[in-house]
């Protein structure tokens, strides 16, 4: 008798069914995978009604709620024309404050350059930068094509009340801030904000 053959024998004296094993193992499976599924959902809403009370507590402790008719001109200076109609008729507009050396904002940067792509209304500030030129160099190497206003010295971030980088704002044409975030924040998240202030 093979090895084998000694140890299945072996092992049905103690009482062990090698079938009644395998017959389990898909439905303890799909048991466990069941439960890890239903933990990552409940995590993920979480996670989105925590972020969402956040952003309503870090509005609510803004001075203002509203941006000023000349900063909102700087903003809008950086639309196209059509942009500009769409932004004059009621299409909410994403405002990204970023930093080329914010390690956070290449996480954020890529979502919000995909919503530019997608015709969303998106203008960008970046904060504390460099020059222009290196600005540039750096939405050219990442390859992201949405508009920016290069704030050079930070002094329009702070007229914003901007603490840190990256901030969202979503705004209406009469400069009301509808949404405000510090922090990163999906592609997902961010089409969905912006489609509910439509």
């Amino acid at each position: 008798m093979t090895l084998v053959n000694l140890t299945i024998v072996g092992l049905k004296r103690i009482g062990v069914d090698m079938n009644k094993g395998d017959k389990n193992a898909p439905i303890n499976n799909q048991s466990r995978f069941r439960r890890w599924l239903r933990e990552i959902v409940l995590t993920v809403v979480v996670l989105i009604v925590v972020g969402l009370a956040l952003d309503y507590f870090r509005l609510s402790q803004r001075d203002s709620r509203v941006v000023s008719r000349g900063e909102l001109a700087v903003i809008t200076a950086q639309l196209t024309a059509p942009q500009q109609l769409e932004f004059s008729q009621g299409k909410p507009l994403l405002v990204y404050v970023w930093a080329t050396w914010c390690g956070v904002c290449n996480l954020t940067s890529g979502a919000v350059n995909a919503l530019h792509n997608e015709g969303e209304l998106v203008v960008s500030i970046a904060s504390k930068s460099g020059s222009l030129q290196k600005v540039q160099a750096h939405l050219d190497d990442k390859e992201y094509q949405f508009p920016v206003y290069n704030d050079e010295q930070g002094l329009f971030g702070d007229a914003l009340g901007v603490k840190g980088t990256p901030t969202f704002f979503i705004v209406n044409k009469h400069g009301e801030i509808l949404f405000y975030s510090m922090g990163v924040n999906t592609e997902t998240g961010l089409r969905v904000k912006l489609a509910f202030f439509k």
